[in-house]
């Protein structure tokens, strides 16, 4: 028989701490809205946009003067960002009914 446990803790961050989760969290957040525009933009011109593009325009933003505090953060923060974005398209694109679709329709308009 194979018992399963679970652990439940709290942490209590210091105000050094909070600080840097707050940033790592608005700096996912801008990143995951920026690719969500740049994909729509993309949608609405006719082209593809994938999680490779996206990417390469999160790389391009960190290199950038305007957004050199995205430097400050995790990195795997902000590619995580990018990761959930695509896999929410993947799920909520036209192609959903069996959950193996290859070519991201773009968002669904409800």
């Amino acid at each position: 028989m194979v018992f399963q446990k679970g652990v439940k803790f709290r942490i209590y961050p210091n105000r050094e701490q909070r600080n840097l989760i707050d940033r790592t969290l608005g700096c996912s957040r801008l990143i995951y809205n920026k690719g969500l525009a740049m994909r729509e933009d993309a949608f609405k011109s006719g082209e593809k946009c994938g999680y490779k593009r996206t990417s390469a325009m999160l790389t391009a933003l960190k290199q950038g003067v305007n957004y050199a505090f995205l430097k400050e953060v995790d990195s795997i923060a902000l590619q995580q960002a990018l990761r959930n974005l695509d896999t929410c398209l993947l799920y909520t694109s036209d192609a959903a009914d069996d959950l193996l679709c290859v070519d991201l329709g773009g968002p669904r308009t409800l």
